[in-house]
């Protein structure tokens, strides 16, 4: 069965191909470095501007230049990952035995972190 995660609004199988479980995890976020009027910010990916400036790399030199003027092998650099905010994380990895002692062999153990859930796709 696929899932999207309502958090991170990834998608996922609950096994692979090769029929191992798989646990998602909902990465971390990447903040995208740009200079706005002259100040350097590190902006979510969704609140990059065109007017923005940002530093690629192109044809092998770092290049600044504005987002409306990337080319199509531009690679963005200087973005940061950060920890995404507490309660907007879903780790479906168990939790540790030592942690929780409710745990049973006949019984699922709970996830690490909820998040928002997910949605069978």
């Amino acid at each position: 069965m696929r899932f999207r995660c309502n958090t991170c609004l990834g998608e996922f199988e609950e096994a692979g191909p090769d029929g191992v479980s798989y646990a998602h995890v909902c990465p971390p976020v990447v903040q995208a470095r740009v200079q706005r009027n002259a100040v350097v910010l590190f902006v979510p990916l969704d609140q990059i501007r065109l007017d923005d400036t940002i530093t690629v790399l192109r044809a092998g030199q770092e290049t600044e230049t504005l987002v409306s003027a990337t080319q199509p092998n531009d690679v963005r650099l200087h973005d940061r990952q950060v920890p995404r905010p507490t309660g907007e994380q879903r780790d479906e990895n168990a939790t540790p035995v030592d942690v929780d002692t409710s745990a049973r062999p006949d019984k699922n153990r709970p996830i690490k972190a909820e998040g928002r859930g997910r949605t069978p796709i």
